[in-house]
């Protein structure tokens, strides 16, 4: 998971107050979301990327 965090920017945080910080956090992880459900619903019917895995 964290692999996959970094290729979205997760790494490149240069916010200067927490509020900028949790704002990019929580787009990054909307945007993780979001590519997970795709994965979930072009490779239904296997375990690759289920939510459990």
């Amino acid at each position: 998971v964290f692999s996959s965090l970094e290729k979205l920017g997760c790494q490149n945080f240069n916010s200067r107050s927490v509020k900028g910080l949790e704002s990019r956090f929580e787009s990054i992880l909307l945007a993780y979301s979001v590519l997970l459900s795709r994965a979930q619903r072009r490779f239904e019917g296997t375990l690759r990327y289920s939510l459990g895995y």
